[in-house]
C-alpha cells in the first residue's frame, strides 16, 4: 500500500464547493472533479467509455462531457439525478442560448425579491409534508410559509428557468432548517447551530445569483457532445453495457451508518419526489445498504472475509441490525462489482474511493474485504493508494484509499 500526494489533494469535494457549476448543490459525500482527471493522468490511460455506478451529485458524467468522453452513470436519488442533468443542459447550451438564460434569470431575481411576499402558500407541498414527515418539525413557522410560498412562485416557470431556481430553493432547505448535515442529518441542538440557521429567502437569492455568475463563466464553453447516458440503479445489470466499459471511476456508499436518501430528504419532497413515508421505505429498498436504516428483512446470504466470526457472535454489537448491514452491504455491492466485470472490456480499469469502519470498537476493514471480492471475480488488483487519513466517532485511526484494478 503506498500514498499519492497529487491524487490525496483532490479526493474530497471541498474544492468543488467554490467551483464553477459544482457549487450549485455542494455534496459532502463528493469527491472534486481533479481527482477523476489526476486518477486518470496517473494510470496513464484515455478512457473512451467511462462508467460511474454511483453518481451522486455527478461529478464523473460532467467531466465526461466537458472531455468528449462517452459515458454512462447510474444514481438512485432522483434529485441527484435532476441535478446532474441540469448542469449538463446548461453546459449544452450554445451563447445566445446563455445569453438568453442569463437575462431571464436575472428577472426572475428582480421578481423574487419583489413578490415572494404577495405569493400564496402551495397546499400541495403543505399536504405532502404531513403525509411524509408528520409529526416532526423541520422548520420554524415563518421559515416554512416562506418555503410554501417559494413553491407556489417557481411552479410558474419551466424548462432551465424552472430548474435552476429549483436548484436555488434546494440547497436554501438545509441550512434554514432545524436540522443539521453532521454524517447523517440530525436536529440542531446547542444555541449556537439553532443561531446559525440562515433566512430561507436570502439564501436563494445568493444561490440564484451566484449560479447566473457560475453560467457567466462558462459562457465561451460549448459542445454538440450528448452521449451521456444514465440509469437509476447500479444493482440492475444493463445488456447494452456489457463488454463496452473501459473505465469505472466511484466512490461507493461508505459503511458508516449514514442513509443518503435521507440526508437529502427536504429536496426530495420540495422537488415532489416523496409524497408519503411509503415512498422513503421505496427507495430505502432500492440503495445499496449502507446505513442502519436501510436493512430490510429481506436475506442476503454471503460469508465475509476476515470478519465472519465476529458478525455471528451477537453478544459484540450494540445494535443487532449491525451484522445483518454489514453483510447486505457487502452482498448489494458485489452485485454491483459483478456488473461492473461484465461491463469491463479486457485490459479496463476500475477504480474504487472507498474507506474502513468501526462499529462499537469492531473494526470492518471495508476495503480489504472488496479487495478479496474483486479478486474473485478475476478483477487484477494493480494499487492500493491512501489517500487520506480519517478517525471515527471515538477517535480510532481509519484511512480512505483508492482500490486501482483491472480486467
Amino acid at each position: 500500500m503506498k500514498e499519492n500526494s497529487n491524487l490525496k489533494r483532490d479526493v474530497t469535494f471541498i474544492d468543488s464547493k467554490i467551483s464553477s457549476i459544482q457549487r450549485w448543490f455542494p455534496y459532502l459525500e463528493g469527491f472534486a472533479e481533479d481527482f477523476v482527471t489526476n486518477s486518470i493522468n496517473h494510470l496513464n490511460i484515455k478512457p473512451k467509455y467511462i462508467y460511474e455506478p454511483f453518481s451522486g451529485s455527478g461529478t464523473v458524467p460532467i467531466y465526461a462531457l466537458k472531455e468528449k468522453i462517452r459515458c454512462h452513470y447510474d444514481e438512485v436519488n432522483p434529485f441527484m439525478v435532476s441535478l446532474t442533468e441540469t448542469k449538463r443542459s446548461v453546459l449544452s447550451l450554445n451563447k445566445k442560448d446563455k445569453e438568453r438564460l442569463i437575462i431571464n434569470l436575472k428577472e426572475i431575481l428582480v421578481e423574487y425579491k419583489a413578490k415572494i411576499e404577495m405569493s400564496q402558500p402551495c397546499n400541495d407541498l403543505d399536504e405532502t409534508y404531513k403525509n411524509t414527515f408528520s409529526p416532526s418539525i423541520y422548520f420554524h413557522e415563518s421559515t416554512y410559509q416562506d418555503v410554501l410560498k417559494s413553491k407556489t412562485f417557481l411552479n410558474k416557470y419551466k424548462g432551465l428557468e424552472f430548474e435552476l431556481l429549483n436548484i436555488a430553493m434546494c440547497e436554501a432547505l438545509l441550512p434554514s432548517s432545524l436540522l443539521k448535515r453532521a454524517g447523517d442529518i440530525r436536529f440542531r441542538r446547542t444555541p449556537n447551530e439553532i443561531k446559525q440557521i440562515t433566512n430561507f429567502i436570502d439564501r436563494t437569492k445568493k444561490n440564484l445569483n451566484n449560479i447566473i455568475e457560475d453560467i457567466e463563466s462558462i459562457f465561451e464553453f460549448e459542445t454538440d457532445f450528448e452521449s451521456i447516458d444514465f440509469s437509476y440503479n447500479s444493482k440492475h445489470f444493463k445488456n447494452d453495457l456489457e463488454g463496452k466499459i473501459d473505465f469505472t471511476f466511484t466512490s461507493p456508499p461508505y459503511l458508516n451508518g449514514t442513509n443518503y436518501i435521507r440526508n437529502t430528504k427536504l429536496e426530495l419532497w420540495f422537488t415532489g419526489r416523496l409524497k408519503s413515508k411509503k415512498d422513503l421505505i421505496f427507495f430505502r429498498q432500492e440503495v445499496v445498504t449502507a446505513g442502519i436504516n436501510d436493512v430490510t428483512t429481506i436475506k442476503k446470504e454471503m460469508i465475509i472475509p476476515f470478519i465472519e466470526e465476529s458478525l455471528n457472535d451477537k453478544s459484540l454489537w450494540y445494535d443487532r441490525r449491525i451484522p445483518k448491514m454489514v453483510r447486505d452491504y457487502f452482498f448489494d455491492m458485489k452485485i454491483v462489482f459483478e456488473n461492473i466485470y461484465k461491463y469491463t472490456v479486457k485490459g479496463g480499469y476500475f477504480c474504487i474511493d472507498i474507506g474502513d469502519s468501526i462499529y462499537g470498537g469492531i473494526h470492518i476493514p471495508t476495503d480489504k474485504i472488496f479487495i478479496e471480492i474483486l479478486k474473485e471475480l478475476k478483477f487484477s488488483i494493480e494499487e492500493v493508494i491512501i489517500l487520506r487519513e480519517r478517525k471515527s466517532k471515538d477517535g480510532s485511526p481509519l484511512e480512505q484509499i483508492l482500490i486501482v484494478c483491472k480486467k
